[in-house]
Protein backbone atom coordinates (compact mmCIF):
# COMPACT_ATOMS: atom_id res chain seq x y z
CA UNK A 1 0.00 0.00 0.00
CA UNK A 2 2.98 2.33 0.47
CA UNK A 3 3.21 3.02 -3.26
CA UNK A 4 -0.39 4.22 -3.35
CA UNK A 5 -0.38 6.62 -0.40
CA UNK A 6 0.27 9.68 -2.60
CA UNK A 7 -2.46 8.88 -5.11
CA UNK A 8 -5.99 10.10 -4.66
CA UNK A 9 -8.90 8.60 -6.58
CA UNK A 10 -12.14 10.45 -6.31
CA UNK A 11 -15.39 10.10 -8.20
CA UNK A 12 -18.22 12.40 -7.37
CA UNK A 13 -21.59 11.01 -8.32
CA UNK A 14 -24.09 13.62 -9.40
CA UNK A 15 -27.84 13.28 -9.15
CA UNK A 16 -27.94 12.15 -12.79
CA UNK A 17 -25.69 9.18 -11.93
CA UNK A 18 -22.75 10.40 -14.00
CA UNK A 19 -19.25 11.19 -12.81
CA UNK A 20 -18.16 14.82 -12.57
CA UNK A 21 -14.65 16.13 -13.00
CA UNK A 22 -12.79 17.34 -9.94
CA UNK A 23 -9.68 19.41 -9.45
CA UNK A 24 -7.44 18.27 -6.61
CA UNK A 25 -4.53 20.34 -5.34
CA UNK A 26 -2.55 21.17 -2.21
CA UNK A 27 -2.73 24.72 -0.87
CA UNK A 28 -0.11 25.99 1.57
CA UNK A 29 -1.55 27.40 4.77
CA UNK A 30 -0.02 28.80 7.95
CA UNK A 31 -0.40 25.37 9.55
CA UNK A 32 1.04 23.36 6.66
CA UNK A 33 -0.78 22.08 3.59
CA UNK A 34 -4.47 21.57 2.96
CA UNK A 35 -5.97 19.25 0.36
CA UNK A 36 -8.51 21.15 -1.76
CA UNK A 37 -11.11 19.32 -3.82
CA UNK A 38 -13.14 21.46 -6.21
CA UNK A 39 -15.69 20.19 -8.70
CA UNK A 40 -15.51 21.50 -12.24
CA UNK A 41 -18.42 22.62 -14.37
CA UNK A 42 -18.49 22.05 -18.09
CA UNK A 43 -19.48 25.06 -20.15
CA UNK A 44 -20.45 25.30 -23.81
CA UNK A 45 -19.38 28.69 -25.11
CA UNK A 46 -20.58 30.39 -28.30
CA UNK A 47 -18.18 32.77 -30.05
CA UNK A 48 -18.75 35.37 -32.75
CA UNK A 49 -16.67 37.57 -35.06
CA UNK A 50 -13.00 37.89 -34.14
CA UNK A 51 -13.61 35.81 -30.97
CA UNK A 52 -14.60 32.91 -33.24
CA UNK A 53 -11.34 33.33 -35.18
CA UNK A 54 -9.27 33.43 -31.97
CA UNK A 55 -10.73 30.23 -30.49
CA UNK A 56 -11.04 28.50 -33.87
CA UNK A 57 -14.69 27.54 -33.55
CA UNK A 58 -18.15 28.99 -33.16
CA UNK A 59 -18.86 26.63 -30.22
CA UNK A 60 -16.33 25.14 -27.81
CA UNK A 61 -16.28 23.36 -24.46
CA UNK A 62 -14.55 24.88 -21.46
CA UNK A 63 -14.06 23.67 -17.88
CA UNK A 64 -14.18 26.06 -14.96
CA UNK A 65 -14.36 25.63 -11.21
CA UNK A 66 -17.85 25.53 -9.74
CA UNK A 67 -19.03 28.87 -8.37
CA UNK A 68 -16.89 30.78 -10.89
CA UNK A 69 -17.87 34.23 -12.09
CA UNK A 70 -17.77 35.92 -15.49
CA UNK A 71 -14.56 37.63 -14.32
CA UNK A 72 -13.01 34.21 -13.59
CA UNK A 73 -14.04 33.03 -17.06
CA UNK A 74 -12.45 36.09 -18.69
CA UNK A 75 -9.16 35.51 -16.81
CA UNK A 76 -9.07 31.83 -17.83
CA UNK A 77 -9.89 32.69 -21.45
CA UNK A 78 -7.00 35.20 -21.51
CA UNK A 79 -4.66 32.50 -20.12
CA UNK A 80 -5.71 30.01 -22.80
CA UNK A 81 -6.17 32.42 -25.75
CA UNK A 82 -3.68 35.29 -25.35
CA UNK A 83 -4.89 36.93 -28.59
CA UNK A 84 -7.92 38.20 -26.64
CA UNK A 85 -5.56 40.73 -25.01
CA UNK A 86 -5.35 42.59 -28.35
CA UNK A 87 -9.10 43.31 -28.32
CA UNK A 88 -10.35 46.65 -27.02
CA UNK A 89 -13.13 44.82 -25.16
CA UNK A 90 -14.77 41.43 -24.78
CA UNK A 91 -18.32 41.21 -23.48
CA UNK A 92 -19.84 38.04 -22.09
CA UNK A 93 -23.55 37.33 -22.43
CA UNK A 94 -25.20 34.76 -20.15
CA UNK A 95 -28.58 33.45 -21.24
CA UNK A 96 -28.95 36.39 -23.64
CA UNK A 97 -28.07 39.13 -21.14
CA UNK A 98 -24.81 41.07 -20.96
CA UNK A 99 -23.10 40.01 -17.73
CA UNK A 100 -20.82 41.94 -15.37
CA UNK A 101 -17.65 40.35 -13.96
CA UNK A 102 -19.31 39.41 -10.64
CA UNK A 103 -22.10 37.38 -12.36
CA UNK A 104 -22.08 33.80 -11.02
CA UNK A 105 -21.93 31.15 -13.76
CA UNK A 106 -23.86 27.89 -13.62
CA UNK A 107 -23.49 24.74 -15.67
CA UNK A 108 -26.04 24.63 -18.49
CA UNK A 109 -26.27 28.36 -19.08
CA UNK A 110 -25.85 29.73 -22.61
CA UNK A 111 -22.58 31.70 -22.62
CA UNK A 112 -21.55 33.86 -25.57
CA UNK A 113 -18.35 35.80 -26.28
CA UNK A 114 -19.20 39.16 -27.84
CA UNK A 115 -16.16 40.93 -29.35
CA UNK A 116 -16.06 44.64 -30.15
CA UNK A 117 -18.30 45.53 -33.08
CA UNK A 118 -17.29 48.00 -35.76
CA UNK A 119 -19.41 49.50 -38.48
CA UNK A 120 -20.72 52.68 -39.83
Amino acid sequence: MDGFKNKVWIGLLSSTMSFRSVKIFLRKTEKGQKLIISSLMHLKILSFGIAKEIVGSSVFDFELESEATVGDLKRRLLERFSDFMALSSLAIAVDGTYAEDDWLLLEGQEIALIPPVSGG
